[in-house]
């Protein structure tokens, strides 16, 4: 499916101080892998799903190579990109009449000069996006914050949609960046166990979940993956049991 703007909500820039609710979601600081100081991976970091066939990417532990002090983020690691596009699914629903924001970090590594443009959908549905170019990086070895924040009316078709973000580097050599956060007024509960949107947990997911538990790593829909990690395991089961034990979705 041909994802979509929907301007009534994409221009629409509200006050953070109508957030309420922080929606944690698995290695959003890029904490993970744990690297020594100075060590890096070349692979698609834990938890995020790569969106392109060939990757340059990963964590990095910045420490020694004097790029940044490690006051200029945060933790111990970064992500990076130098070529390759990422996704992450988000434990969360988009409902009516809710704010949204999504805030993160970015970083200029010295001589990389490397920035993002990162877009905020709900199902196919672009509900906003940044784009940082070389004017508006912060100054050699700092970060400065970013966010892209948005107001759902009770009327959008984006109401029920599934929350995701992409992440790529659209110019220099690498980008740099750091400590994802997703804050909502309403992030409406979510059913992840509902793996045939029948608003429902019976035993046809069950059968669903099992394919997806067998599998081990997680497909591009994300079914089967309730915690976010990108693999179906005995957690996942874990929290699929909670839904199946009470059948019906929450509302």
């Amino acid at each position: 499916m041909t994802r979509q703007t929907l301007a009534i909500v994409a221009g629409s820039v509200i006050s953070s101080a109508a957030m309420a609710a922080n929606i944690p979601f698995f290695n959003s600081g890029f904490e993970l892998p744990l690297m020594n100081p100075g060590g890096y991976t070349t692979t698609v970091p834990p938890g995020w799903v790569s969106l392109s066939p060939s990757v340059n990417m990963g964590v990095w532990n910045p420490q020694g190579w004097g790029a940044y002090t490690p006051d200029k983020y945060v933790g111990a690691q970064i992500g990076y990109i130098n070529w390759g596009k990422l996704e992450k699914r988000m434990p969360s629903v988009i409902k009516g009449d809710s704010t949204w924001a999504l805030r993160w970090k970015v970083g200029r590594r010295p001589g990389f000069n490397g920035g993002l443009t990162i877009k905020f959908f709900a199902g196919d549905i672009l509900m906003g996006q940044q784009v940082d170019t070389l004017a508006t990086l912060p100054t050699d070895g700092t970060f400065a914050e970013r966010s892209i924040e948005f107001y759902v009316p009770p009327d959008s078709p984006a109401i029920g949609l599934p929350v995701l973000f992409t992440l790529e580097k659209t110019i220099g050599t690498q980008a740099n960046f750091d400590d994802f956060r997703l804050e909502s007024s309403d992030p409406g509960p979510a059913c992840p166990a509902d793996l045939n949107d029948d608003e429902a947990v019976t035993d046809e997911d069950f059968q669903f979940f099992v394919q997806r538990y067998n599998e081990v790593f997680a497909q591009p829909d994300g079914k089967g993956d309730l915690n976010f990690d990108a693999i179906v395991d005995d957690f996942d089961f874990q929290l699929f049991v909670v839904q199946y034990n009470v059948l019906e979705c929450p509302q």
